[in-house]
């Protein structure tokens, strides 16, 4: 479910250059290592905490007993930031 929202994710984010995961385990790879950063921070401005891997990967890790709800709150979340960043470092 999480890696099929981020493919739709990229479909619509085109700073998005690759969604992968292991198990739970998630990736988000943007174009520009500054906007990494850029979505990090905002999105932890908005309570949700991650770390950025490679300089360009956001790598998310939520719990293994997340609700649907709460995925889909931090994915929004998550999606919602890259698309101000990407405005913002255009």
């Amino acid at each position: 479910y999480a890696l099929r929202r981020m493919r739709t994710m990229q479909s619509r984010c085109p700073a998005i250059v690759d969604v992968r995961n292991v198990g739970l385990f998630l990736a988000i790879e943007l174009d520009r290592a500054p906007m990494a950063e850029d979505v990090m921070y905002r999105c932890l401005s908005r309570g949700l905490s991650f770390k950025v891997g490679q300089g360009t990967v956001l790598v998310l890790a939520p719990p293994l007993i997340i609700d649907r709800a709460d995925l889909d709150r931090a994915l929004d979340l998550v999606e919602e930031s890259i698309v101000e960043a990407a405005s913002a470092l255009s």
